[in-house]
């Protein structure tokens, strides 16, 4: 409780480049990143895909199957 009671005096009485340093403070400082993905592939390999091409790939891989063979029409 303390401490939030001097955090906010300090946000109340913050002028000029005091405000930026309680920016600082609050940020966000970590990157978000895309997830690593881990599938098996048509030949029931595992696959780790970490790059956007990578997932690229999977995705059409596993979303988009090659349509089934079939005869000519006469």
């Amino acid at each position: 409780m303390a401490k939030s009671n001097c955090w906010n005096q300090f946000l109340e009485k913050a002028k000029g480049k005091e405000i930026f340093k309680a920016f600082t403070y609050i940020k966000q400082k970590r990157i978000e990143r895309l997830l690593i993905i881990i599938y098996s592939d048509r030949n029931n390999e595992r696959k780790d895909v970490i790059t956007f091409n990578q997932k690229y790939e999977a995705f059409l891989i596993l979303l988009f199957h090659p349509p089934p063979a079939s005869e000519p029409p006469d």
